[in-house]
């Protein structure tokens, strides 16, 4: 377990030194700066690609309870108006609510300062999956096509 807790804050220091120069570069405040120092002290490293992949990839692959973590700690919004702007909730709304998340400011701050090279593989990693998926699905709609027109 103490080498476990040596590479996280070995981690956690070169992240530290990233958002350093964030503040050096002016690409951040001091009250910045603080807000982020305190939720890289609070976060598991391993959730930090969870982060850039909710903001940077695909949301659906994030479990409810990570995204309620990144909520708490400031780096997710809950969605407002879940009811159309409805000011009456009636307990059969209630029961069908799912809290719905979103990005914030200081979460995309957050991944710019310190997660940019994880971003960016992770951008391009989505980019060429939602590629290759509709490449199939084009592979498939005219296989079907021909298979109807040979058929037909």
């Amino acid at each position: 377990m103490h080498s476990l807790n040596s590479a996280e804050t070995v981690v956690k220091a070169m992240y530290l030194r990233k958002l350093m120069n964030a503040l050096c570069e002016k690409r951040i405040t001091w009250l910045q700066f603080g807000k982020m120092n305190f939720i890289l002290n609070q976060i598991y490293t391993f959730d930090l690609v969870k982060l850039a992949k909710f903001y940077h990839g695909n949301k659906s692959e994030i479990d409810e309870n990570d995204k309620e973590r990144f909520f708490t700690l400031g780096l997710l919004n809950h969605k407002t108006n879940l009811f159309g702007g409805n000011d009456t909730v009636t307990k059969k709304d209630l029961k069908k609510l799912e809290i719905e998340y979103e990005c914030n400011d200081l979460g995309q701050l957050f991944i710019d300062c310190i997660l940019f090279e994880e971003k960016n593989r992770i951008t391009q990693q989505y980019a060429e999956e939602t590629k290759n998926y509709w490449n199939n699905y084009s592979k498939l709609i005219t296989s079907l096509i021909n298979n109807k027109l040979n058929k037909g």
